[in-house]
């Protein structure tokens, strides 16, 4: 394993820590020798990838990182021209909006829209730069579903099935069950796989290939997005507002589909 290698495995893991890992902590998990990892980890800090907090020891992922994942949004002509349209569709349904985009066999949320009402109470938050779980987040269902058969099992294949809760699918048969009503259906509904009591709709976006390459999602509480009135408006609204971005990214018009079932 080069040294490339073995920063970037320390980068990933902590990417994944909210309060940070110690060195024998990282040693540990990247099967490294502790000295192999400081010497990574002071490398990393010259360049602003990795901060290390004084008080407590600990190693978090620094602001180097975040302004290269910017960079990367900021160039992504994807996400620059949804967000005005997520800005307008999660205004009308009044709940939480959200671009995700498939980069490298990854979803990750690239785009977001916060409702601005003090009196909506529970609004829920998306972050920006987020991978989201291929197996249980609508927003990677309603991407995956409409590729090919064999580029869907490129994706899963790797895919580490955490469970969540007792509603998240731990298999890629269970997955692929939840592909095939996306697929049926037109737009993807996570109810509460990946977190108990959050509703997630979310349709595809076509590229001026007609491939789907991102998606559209509405995300609130259960309690809200289920009912019949309210599932009919968030299915109609987020599917008019997918077809307006997916031909503003010049897919074909006639690829889209204009008539969504609502089950």
């Amino acid at each position: 394993m080069s040294s490339l290698d073995k920063a970037l495995n320390i980068l990933k893991v902590l990417s994944g820590k909210n309060g940070g890992a110690g060195v024998l902590q990282l040693s540990e998990e990247v099967d490294l020798p502790p000295s192999t990892v400081h010497r990574l980890l002071s490398e990393l800090i010259q360049y602003n990838l990795i901060v290390k907090d004084e008080a407590s020891r600990q190693y978090m992922c620094g602001p180097g990182l975040l302004a290269m994942g910017f960079s990367y949004l900021r160039k992504n002509g994807i996400n620059v021209i949804a967000q005005p349209y997520l800005n307008e569709c999660s205004e009308v349904l009044n709940e939480t909006g959200c671009i995700a985009i498939l980069a490298n066999n990854q979803v990750i949320c690239a785009a977001t829209a916060m409702v601005d009402d003090q009196e909506r109470p529970l609004q829920l938050f998306m972050g920006i730069g987020k991978q989201l779980p291929l197996h249980a987040s609508a927003a990677a269902w309603s991407i995956i579903a409409f590729l090919d058969e064999k580029r869907i099992k490129d994706i899963l294949k790797e895919n580490s099935y955490t469970v969540f809760n007792e509603n998240t699918p731990r298999n890629f048969e269970k997955v692929k069950y939840h592909l095939l009503k996306t697929r049926e259906n037109g737009y993807a509904v996570c109810d509460g796989e990946m977190d108990v009591g959050v509703t997630v709709f979310s349709f595809p976006i076509y590229d001026k290939r007609g491939q789907s390459a991102a998606s559209i999602s509405i995300v609130g509480p259960q309690y809200r997005m289920m009912s019949d009135n309210s599932k009919k408006k968030i299915i109609l609204t987020l599917g008019e507002y997918a077809n307006k971005i997916s031909l503003a990214l010049g897919c074909p018009e006639e690829i889209l589909k204009t008539e969504f079932e609502v089950s």
